[in-house]
């Protein structure tokens, strides 16, 4: 598979998610801009990645529990490796 370009990357996302609003409307827009790229790239590593993390930053713990299994069916790389900053 390979990597996605940079333009793919939801870095607009990341740093929405940087914000200490971990529950408002950053928050809602940070996953807002996550599932936009999933839907346009379903097995996107590391748009899951960076969906579980805002779910799991707003305390939706299963719908992150959810985004991560996809995300550990469709990451072949080191998960230590992803890193929401770098998104």
């Amino acid at each position: 598979m390979a990597a996605a370009p940079n333009s793919c990357l939801p870095r607009e996302g990341a740093r929405a998610q940087r914000v200490e609003d971990p529950t408002g409307a950053r928050a809602t827009q940070t996953r807002d801009v996550f599932q936009d790229r999933l839907a346009r790239m379903p097995n996107n590593g590391r748009a899951l990645y960076g969906q579980a993390q805002a779910n799991a930053r707003q305390g939706l713990k299963r719908e992150a529990r959810t985004v991560d299994e996809r995300l550990v069916r469709a990451w072949v790389d080191e998960r230590k490796r992803l890193d929401l900053a770098r998104l």
